[in-house]
């Protein structure tokens, strides 16, 4: 008994989804024929009609039905019912994943190639004698499976096909609309592409995260920023579990002292995706290049009908290759950041949570480049936040009104790079338990600044005179511990140039050895009178 006849791969019905997608919105066809040749199906009349269609795209001509049926017309391939198949393919559901359709029908015509290949390689091993044929024959037919399997589209794989000159030139329409700003989530600080958070560990980044998500989800002020466009969110966690993170959005909530309503909102709109424990990556490597994993195509595809307006990855290392490739990793998730921002109409803003280098964490540095690894992620993203905590010893200071208090917490938020805005005033945040409140840094020139700095020395140095207390130059310096000493020393003699501060006699029993001056301030900016 001979064995049943075994048929070839094919995806029929994908082929008439991807084909009626064509015929019912021809918008799709430059999608299709980027993804898809006429020889990737299987039925002949589908290599046709796909074959019409790209011949009417390398014309620069529509790829309505009217226009295609001439198009076949022309070539001879109207005969047969044509005409009438094209109805029932009109009548066919069209594909809604145009991409992942196109895949099955890409993986398909890959395994066909692949059993071509081997049966034509079993005939030649049984008819040719010369060696060094079957060999060089080999080697050709596994290449063209090589190519096969490059091209199948398996998940991360991208077309390389580049489009038609035709396809590529530029519309009066598309010169009239297009934006220089994708849509804005919350001004000055967040919108539709790839962002980042960095801060150090303990820092409580997670937690920041959350409070702007809340506020983004009710339209809620973001530290005084409008919000622009609110949504859903959906907070990707590979670090703290979802229990943690639905316990810290309680605790937020709490504080914000939300009504009923406000809570169930944001419970129905803050979404916890919870991979800790799991292999979920963006990226990975394979043979050593970083190449896209499915996830991103997968989110696109879970919520294409509703698109969040913010997704976080938290932290963005459990979501890369591993950080040996160190910019290849980076850009690798870059890249995966933007497929998701691009798959939902750049509506969508893609957030990385880091880490800090030690470096930057103990400088307090606030530039772009503080977040851990190399530059390529920073480089890369088009909003950097860098989330620094405040000790009373560093240098910069708080704005009015953001003093310590007990329990309390104060951090610095820099937007170093905002591609889409001007360059933006520090933000200091004062957190007590779950409860966070902001204060903006005024900006002030340089003559301000120095305005300022005159005016509290002076001031200190009337205050001093008065109780009794006589500085020199060096006491005076070491005096005021909370200015650095180089700035102190260069306003006293500025001061005493301009005559607002003067040198007196010590009275003679307090003259010792050669100190026989102390500083003082004239009556008029608040000093003593020589009595």
């Amino acid at each position: 008994m001979s064995a049943p006849v075994q048929q070839l791969p094919r995806e029929i019905e994908a082929e008439k989804s991807i084909l009626a997608a064509a015929l019912v919105d021809p918008s799709t066809a430059p999608t299709i024929a980027d993804l898809l040749a006429p020889e990737d199906f299987y039925v002949t009349d589908h290599q046709h009609i796909m074959g019409a269609i790209f011949a009417l795209m390398v014309d620069g001509r529509a790829t309505d039905l009217s226009t295609l049926m001439e198009e076949l017309q022309a070539v001879g391939h109207m005969e047969n019912g044509m005409g009438a198949y094209l109805g029932k393919l009109l009548e066919w559901p069209s594909a809604t994943d145009i991409p992942a359709t196109a895949g099955r029908i890409k993986i398909a015509a890959a395994r066909r190639a692949i059993i071509s290949a081997a049966t034509r390689l079993a005939q030649s091993a049984r008819v040719e004698t010369d060696i060094d044929d079957i060999r060089r024959k080999t080697e050709d037919l596994f290449s063209s499976v090589e190519l096969a399997l490059d091209d199948s589209t398996c998940g991360w794989k991208p077309s390389t096909r580049p489009p038609t000159a035709a396809r590529m030139r530029i519309t009066g329409e598309e010169l009239d609309s297009a934006e220089l700003t994708p849509k804005c989530i919350v001004q000055s600080y967040l919108y539709g592409d790839t962002a980042t958070l960095a801060a150090p560990g303990g820092t409580g980044k997670t937690s920041t995260a959350i409070y702007e998500k809340v506020c983004i989800i009710l339209r809620r002020p973001l530290y005084g920023l409008a919000v622009a466009t609110p949504g859903w969110c959906l907070f990707v966690t590979a670090e703290d579990s979802r229990e943690i993170i639905i316990a810290r959005l309680r605790e937020i909530m709490d504080a914000m002292d939300l009504t009923a309503e406000e809570r169930q909102t944001v419970m129905d709109r803050f979404a916890v995706w919870d991979v800790t424990g799991e292999q979920v990556r963006l990226i990975r490597a394979v043979d050593g290049n970083v190449v896209l994993t499915n996830l991103a195509d997968d989110i696109i595809r879970a919520y294409r009908d509703d698109p969040p307006v913010l997704v976080t990855f938290d932290p963005a290392i459990s979501f890369g290759a591993g950080e040996s490739f160190v910019n290849d990793n980076e850009q690798g998730l870059v890249t995966a950041a933007r497929r998701i921002v691009r798959g939902f109409a750049k509506a969508c803003c893609v957030r990385y949570i880091t880490h800090t280098g030690k470096a930057p964490a103990r400088e307090g540095r606030l530039d772009q480049y503080t977040s851990r690894g190399g530059s390529a992620l920073s480089d890369g993203a088009r909003m950097v936040a860098v989330l620094q905590p405040w000790k009373p010893s560093d240098s910069r200071h708080p704005p009015a009104g953001c003093v310590e208090t007990p329990g309390a917490t104060i951090s610095i938020l820099a937007r170093p790079k905002l591609s889409y805005a001007a360059p933006q005033p520090l933000i200091w945040i004062r957190r007590s338990g779950w409860s966070f409140e902001y204060f903006t840094e005024t900006k002030v020139s340089i003559e301000e600044r120095e305005r300022a700095l005159f005016d509290q020395i002076e001031r200190f140095l009337a205050s001093e005179v008065r109780q009794g207390h006589r500085h020199n130059k060096t006491s005076l310096e070491t005096a005021l511990p909370d200015l650095k000493r180089a700035d102190v020393r260069t306003a006293i003699e500025q001061l005493m140039a301009r005559g607002r501060i003067i040198e007196q006699d010590l009275p003679p029993e307090e003259r010792q050895g050669r100190r026989k001056t102390y500083l003082s301030v004239l009556a008029e900016y608040g000093g003593m009178e020589d009595k």
